[in-house]
Parts: C-alpha cells; structure tokens; sequence
C-alpha cells in the first residue's frame, strides 16, 4: 500500500511539475506577444504625433492601428489569465511537494535504504527540477 501511495504521489509531483512549466510558458509567450505588439503600435504611432495629427477620427481610419489596439488588449486579458492559472497550478504543485515532504517518513517503501532514499531525492532535484529535501 505504502509503495503504491509513493509511486502515485511521484507521478502527481511530475505530472502537476510538467503542466506547471506549461502553464508558465503559455504566460510568458502571451507577456512577449503583448510587448511586441504594444512595440509595434507605438512604432506606428509615432508619425501621428509628430505632426500632432493624434485625433480619434485619424486613428480609427486605420484599420490596422485599430486591430493592434484590440490585439494589444486581447494578449494583455490572455496574459492575465495565463498568469492567474499558472499562480493555480504552482500552489497546487507546492501542495503536494509540501505533502510529500510533511509525510515522507510513512510514504517510504520499507525495504528502500537510505542510500536509494538519497538517489531518489536526488534524481528528482536533478530530472524533474523537484525539491523534496525540505520546504522552502
């Protein structure tokens, strides 16, 4: 029972690791998507205020200021909600490492030497980037 509950916590912490990294990347992609579209808008504003011809009516003649406009808002909203669901998904992988760590004199298999208990931790911090050795 004690090695079953050791290898479904093992394959949890990597699973939750691994949709954590995406979930990061996923926010990461939309914050340069943002930046360079706000870059890209900025750029092409700039001509308009030079010659102080900034007014409603000569931004929203261009169709495509308008459409960097809505982009810059649409990748701004996705960024945010990438980065609360990347917030959701670290605190549900810090709970289950905590758990791990809080418990893991009784999740040991029993015939695991300390010895294999230090390659495992070991392995885990090097393969998989989890620390299991204490909470942080």
């Amino acid at each position: 029972m004690k090695s079953e509950t050791f290898a479904t916590i093992t394959k949890e912490l990597i699973k939750r690791k691994q949709k954590m990294a995406q979930t990061e990347k996923k926010e990461k992609r939309y914050a340069q998507l943002t930046l360079g579209t706000s870059v890209v808008f900025a750029v092409m504003l700039s001509p308009l205020v030079r010659t102080d011809s900034l007014s409603l009516s000569s931004f929203t003649a261009a169709p495509l200021q308008m459409a960097l406009a809505a982009a810059i808002f649409v990748f701004t909203v996705q960024m945010i909600a990438s980065k609360r669901h990347a917030d959701k998904k670290e605190g549900e992988f810090e709970d289950l490492r905590q758990e791990f760590i809080d418990r893991h004199e009784e999740l040991w298999p029993e015939k695991l030497s300390q010895s294999e208990k230090d390659a495992y931790l070991k392995e885990m911090n090097q393969r998989y980037d989890i620390n299991l050795y204490y909470r942080c």
